[in-house]
């Protein structure tokens, strides 16, 4: 029998060829290029050219597949190639046809080789020492040459064997050098004319002496200005001789006038004595007239242009439009024609407010005619920098073209030119502005802008590039000009001790500007400087100075610049009012900030040194991709003022691990068509922060929109919770009216069991809650609780046996609910002098001014008080009060304060505000209610008493059981959230991550997460509509539809149903329900309406508050065989039914049914001599005695009115006796057993209590 080796019934990979190694048949290996199988069991040798000897000679394998192997590596010497290996030697490519170890000089052996690839190889310049390969290609004078063999030491001209010519092509070498020796190809210019080199030659063989050496490409001209005698003129060269121009037609012209020999010269232009040029630039033209004219040269600006009849200058762009090009240089004037290099340099050259259009000049008759050109005038506005053209004839008003707008000028500025500028007139030259421009453009021409950062865009100013992924920007390698650290700190001692926030720069030694900073300071020493932002212009060791003022009135601190940001870690566009960027791609912002407020660079910012006054920064048309930085930064505190917002359309965010909008501090973005990708969060506002979002999109990245947290510097409203709360047990009024509506506003509560009292001051009935206040002691779980009304009437109830904490039945306030409370603020006064004390106020982040007013009242006698002065101290939270007169004050005195005027950069206030709730309106729905650490949402207020300070509050969500809310705890009230409200917004896979984890367009790393589309942390809120990849429709967190299924989801504590009429509640592809137009709350159910809905507190009063009326109740109804039998699953304990065998209702007990009228069934008891049966209440026997005495045991503690019964069935009582035993009970008052031996007998008992016992109701 063979053996079968499982397992070896098919090929077997083994990977790559190993040596001494153990092979069997049918493995495969791979050995260089190819992959053989195994045909012999056998070892492979200990070399790795053994291969080939098992191969070719021992035939242990045969060829499975051939392939090729590309070397990395050019051919080099010593070196092992296998069958198939393909190497690169020089231009070409060779595949090895022979195993074989290379020479150790490294030259490829071509006998073991195959070309596979012939290519070319660009090695420079020819030089003599260079060892070529064919396919070698060198430059030799204007020509290219290819190698056509190995070798060295040919020059490629003349050597047709080694070399062959790819390309003819020329050299350009300028004026002819008579000391050079000119190779083919090589172009140069003898005279006017221009040749190129066919033949190689030596220094001194010219076009005259060698002429089959040259070629004319160009018969062009060379200006040599006046005929000179003593020069050697060539073809070409043209000269001015009397009045005209006369070009060269011969070579080697020397010593002949122009006017003299025809051979020599030609007549080039005939000159007119009337045609001067005077002034540098003039051109000479033909006017209409076919007269020669002169032409003055242009303005700044101006191009040469024509209407197709005459030639003329343009008129200038008023230096408002700026060129920017890779070919420009930032000396240039950056015209169209002589553009700048950078867009830096643009930008510190471009102004807004230029003089674009005047009004009609006056003035400046008379003086010397001319054309006066750059001259400067001034403006009695805050205009400056201008320059004009001005063209006086010395008799009439001069004319002005505007060749430099300036910048900052008006419209109606008046503007003047002084008489000494333009030959001195007899008055100045004056005229009005008629229009400005909004600012200047740049315009930035395709190409890849390497910048030093951060750039400022001045306001008005415009930078528009010209494609949008042709001009790209990229921070320069290096340093930039944004400050990363400072040092050598001194001064800012002697002030008030501690943080100054987002402090600006006053002065520097250097040019920068825009630097803010946090600092800390005790007072006495050197305060710590944080830098928060680093602005831009800085240098290192530039000092910095704030004053003193702005840190508490200490000296003035001063500090160096110590280092600078990376270009790559720094701020790029630091924009301002009226800016415009469009149509620009920016890359390379890939590195991490040492300082700055949100640890990353930002592609466009606010420049911290200007303010959004009338217009936003506008970005349009830009994409941004970079790793880890910010596309649109918009950071409120770098500005004082203002609308601190930037607008952007079309600006795609492909941020790895960034952010692409990020709105803090106050900060606005108006975002259309915004599409953010990989971002570590694609829209994200903090700090009171807020973007609106139309038709914008988060696709990839860890999260989509988030927002957190409010602005630093609101002032909170501050409220108390009010009182506490118990539930009550609905089931267990007694008294008055016998249910919850005994309850009302005002009674007082007394704890039967815990002694505890309260007062009611509001109720929640359907919620069966009672908020009390007034509390004394601790109510109980399930306790009654006995109640007075204001009235005197009575009544009481239980508490819910599980609503509260462990024992506690009032453990503080629950739920949606919350009452809120407060009062005038009080202040406790330290005495400075007899008109002079302090207080303590909460601190501040915002400077305020005394203005004026103000009342000081004493708590204990009302006393008042008029205030002088008020000064807050807004960092350590110190108010110093003084008054008109001597206040009489003590330390530890309680004061009240009222009607105090500040300034600050909010407007003008009255401080301190008096309770909250004292003020109409205080309380401000959708506004965050904070309590402890967690945020609500206020959804409703109801009950506001402004005398009594007091309110109802609905939040969400609610307060939970565990997080029960106790009396008189302070809960805070703010509004300036921060907020990012999107529209038509698209989520694409949030969840997975950066452009790592992401792995598009492949499978995802880490999965998409829905909840990661939404965050609000801190009281931030997102309120958006959006649509993720599942197209799932979502309206908030409330309103859900999966279109995938059909599937609509409302989750809303609160549905607002005022303006819907009805509402149809149908089943799937059918109109099968019933139209609501009603929830309706009424207790007797009496509109008998298909469109209206019971609440639950109506469904429980129809059926348990005596609310069904005098009509009837139809229960359900069937015979005896459809009653239910199914126990605990459709069959309950207490079911009753209308019996339509017995005619009769009855009920069920939980082990079986019987009559309502308190009987069981009817039973048989067979009595046999012996055996007691026990029977319980509402026992109905037949009794049959036929085979014997019969004994029951009556029950052993019945109650009163428990009635029972039994029926001689067979006739037989007077021979075999039916005995009842009593059971300790007495029967008919007697304490003996009750024996029937009456045939046909019939008896009924009832209890009456244990005195008298069992009682005969009847006896037949």
């Amino acid at each position: 029998m063979a053996d079968f080796v499982l397992g070896r019934l098919k090929f077997k990979w083994r990977g790559d060829w190993q040596t001494s190694t153990a092979y069997i048949k049918d493995d495969i290996v791979k050995y260089g290029a190819n992959t053989y199988v195994c045909v012999k069991n056998h070892t492979s040798g200990a070399t790795d050219p053994d291969f080939y000897t098992d191969f070719q000679t021992n035939n242990n394998w045969n060829l499975h597949t051939e392939g090729l192997r590309f070397l990395a590596a050019e051919h080099t010497g010593s070196t092992f190639y296998k069958l198939n290996d393909v190497v690169k030697f020089g231009s070409q490519q060779y595949r090895c046809t022979t195993f074989h170890t290379s020479n150790a000089n490294g030259i490829l052996n071509t006998s073991n080789f195959a070309v596979y690839n012939e290519g070319l190889q660009f090695e420079d310049s020819w030089d003599s020492s260079t060892y070529y390969q064919d396919g070698d290609v060198v430059t030799y004078g204007g020509y290219s040459y290819v190698a056509k063999i190995n070798h060295s030491g040919s020059t490629p001209y003349g050597n047709s064997d080694q070399w062959e010519v790819l390309t003819t092509g020329f050299n350009a070498t300028g004026d002819y050098d008579a000391s050079t020796a000119y190779k083919t190809g090589d172009t140069m210019q003898f005279g006017g004319w221009s040749y190129v080199c066919i033949q190689d030659t030596a220094a001194g063989q010219t076009p005259s002496t060698h002429s089959a050496k040259w070629e004319v490409i160009n018969e062009g001209m060379k200006w040599n200005n006046t005929y000179s005698s003593a020069t050697t003129y060539q073809k070409g060269d043209v000269v001015e001789y009397a009045s005209s121009s006369y070009i060269a037609i011969a070579y080697d012209v020397v010593n002949v006038d122009p006017n003299s020999d025809a051979t020599k010269w030609r007549l080039m232009s005939q000159g007119d004595s009337n045609a001067v040029l005077a002034s540098r630039g003039d051109i000479m033209i033909k006017d209409s007239a076919s007269q020669t004219t002169r032409l003055p040269i242009g303005v700044r600006g101006s191009v040469l242009t024509t209407d197709g009849a005459d030639v003329f200058w343009s008129k200038p762009e008023a230096a408002t439009v700026y060129y920017v090009s890779n070919s420009g240089s930032d000396s240039n004037e950056g015209t169209q024609y002589l553009p700048f290099k950078t867009i830096k340099h643009a930008t510190s050259v471009a102004t807004s407010g230029d003089v674009v259009d005047i009004n009609t000049p006056s003035g400046g008759t008379g003086g010397i005619p001319g054309v006066y050109n750059s001259v400067s005038f001034t403006s009695n506005g805050s205009g400056t920098n201008g320059l004009a053209r001005v063209t006086a004839d010395g008799s009439s008003v001069p004319s002005v073209e505007i060749t430099n707008g300036g910048s900052g000028h008006a419209v109606n500025d008046t503007i003047t030119i002084a008489a000494a500028d333009i030959g001195n007139p007899g008055s100045d030259l004056t005229f009005t502005v008629k229009s400005i421009n909004v600012g200047d453009v740049i315009i930035v021409k395709n190409g890849v802008y390497r910048e030093i950062l951060p750039i400022q865009v001045k306001a008005g100013v415009s930078v528009y590039g010209e494609t949008l992924r042709g001009t790209e920007v990229r921070p320069a390698s290096g340093n930039g000009h944004q400050v990363a650290t400072v040092n050598n700190i001194s001064g800012g001692t002697g002030g008030t001790a501690g943080t100054f926030k987002y402090i600006h720069q006053d002065s520097t030694t250097g040019s920068g500007v825009g630097f803010v900073a946090n600092i800390t300071t005790d007072g006495s020493n050197p305060p710590s400087i944080t830098v928060y932002h680093g602005g831009f212009g800085h240098l290192v060791n530039d000092t910095i100075t704030i004053q003193g003022s702005k840190l508490g009135g200490s000296t003035n601190l001063t500090f160096q610049v110590a280092t600078t940001e990376l270009n790559n870690a720094s701020n790029l566009f630091l924009c301002n009012n009226n800016t415009n960027i469009t149509m620009m791609s920016f890359k390379g912002l890939t590195g991490t900030p040492v300082a700055g407020a949100t640890g990353k660079a930002a592609v466009v910012s606010l420049d911290p040194s200007g303010s959004i006054s009338t217009a936003s920064p506008y970005i349009q048309n830009c994409t941004s991709i970079s790793t880890n930085n910010t596309g649109i930064q918009i950071d409120g505190n770098l500005h004082s003022s203002g609308n601190k917002s930037i607008l952007a359309n079309d600006f795609t965010q492909i941020n790895s691990d960034g952010i692409g909008v990020h709105a803090l501090n106050k900060g606005r973005g108006e975002m259309v068509s915004v599409f953010t990708y990989y971002c570590a969060k694609g829209m994200y506002a903090e700090g009171g922060g807020f973007i609106r979002a139309l038709n914008c999109s988060s696709g990839y990245g860890e999260e989509g929109l988030v927002s957190d947290g409010n602005d630093e510097n609101e002032e909170a409203t501050y409220f108390k919770s009010r009182g506490s709360q118990l539930e009550f047990n609905s089931t267990s009024f007694v008294g008055l009216t016998n249910d919850e509506n005994n309850l009302g506003i005002g009674d007082q509560l007394t704890g039967a069991t815990s002694g505890a009292t309260a007062d009611v001051y509001f109720l929640q009935t359907s919620a069966k809650y009672i908020y009390i206040e007034n509390v004394v002691g601790t109510f109980e779980k399930g306790e009654t609780i006995n109640v007075v009304k204001p009235n005197s009437t009575t009544y009481t109830f239980d508490l819910s046996a599980t609503f509260g904490d462990s024992t506690v039945g009032n453990p503080g306030i629950v739920g949606f609910l919350l009452p809120i409370k407060t009062e005038d603020p009080t202040f406790t006064v330290t005495v400075v002098d007899a008109d002079t004390f302090t207080t303590t106020l909460y601190t501040s982040n915002t400077v305020h001014t005394y203005v004026s007013g103000g009342t000081v009242t004493k708590v204990t006698d009302n006393s008042t008080y008029s205030i002088t002065d008020a000064p807050y101290n807004n960092v350590n939270g110190l108010l110093t009060i003084t008054t008109s007169t001597a206040h009489g004050l003590a330390n530890g005195d309680v004061v009240k304060l009222s009607g105090i005027t500040y300034s600050c950069n909010y407007g003008t206030k009255v401080y301190p505000r008096q309770g909250a709730l004292g003020e109409t309106g205080a309380v401000k729905i959708g506004g965050n209610l904070k309590i402890g650490n967690q945020y609500h949402r206020i959804t409703q207020v109801s009950e506001e008493n402004t005398s009594a300070q007091t309110a109802i509050i609905k939040i969400n969500p609610q307060i939970t059981l565990s997080n029960a809310l106790a009396d008189n705890v302070q809960v805070a009230q703010t509004t300036e959230f921060s907020n990012i409200r999107t529209t038509g917004h698209d989520f694409l896979d949030i969840g997975t991550g950066d452009f790592t984890s992401s792995n598009y367009p492949g499978t995802a790393t880490q999965p998409a997460e829905q909840s990661d589309e939404i965050s609000e942390l801190n009281g931030g809120r997102v309120y958006y509509t959006s649509t993720d990849q599942k197209g799932d429709f979502r309206v908030g967190s409330l309103f859900k539809i999966e279109q995938a299924t059909g599937t609509a989801t409302l989750n809303a504590d609160a549905f607002d149903l005022s303006g819907l009429a009805e509402l149809q509640l149908g089943s799937i592809g059918a109109s099968l329900g019933a139209t609501i137009n009603e929830f309706s709350t009424d207790q007797t159910l009496a509109g008998d309406s298909n469109n209206a809905v019971p609440t639950e507190n109506a469904i429980v009063g129809f059926l348990q508050r005596q609310k069904m009326g005098v009509g009837h109740m139809v229960p359900p109804i069937g015979n005896t065989a459809q009653r239910p039998s199914n126990s605990g699953v459709n069959l309950f304990q207490g079911g009753i039914r209308f019996n339509t065998d017995k005619n009769t209702w009855e009920g069920y007990n939980g082990t079986q049914w019987g009559g309502l009228g308190g009987f069981l069934p009817w039973s048989t008891i067979t009595g046999d001599g012996s055996t007691i049966t026990d029977v319980v209440t509402g026992t109905r026997a037949f009794v049959n005695t036929d085979g014997g005495e019969a004994q029951v045991r009556l029950p052993a503690s019945p109650l009163v009115g428990d009635e029972l019964r039994f029926l001689d069935m067979v006739d037989k009582f007077a021979t075999n006796n039916l005995v009842i035993n009593r059971n300790g009970k007495k029967i008919m008052g007697l304490s003996e057993n009750f024996i029937i031996s009456t045939d046909n007998a019939s008896i009924g008992l009832v209890f009456t209590g244990d005195t008298y016992g069992w009682k005969l109701t009847e006896n037949v």
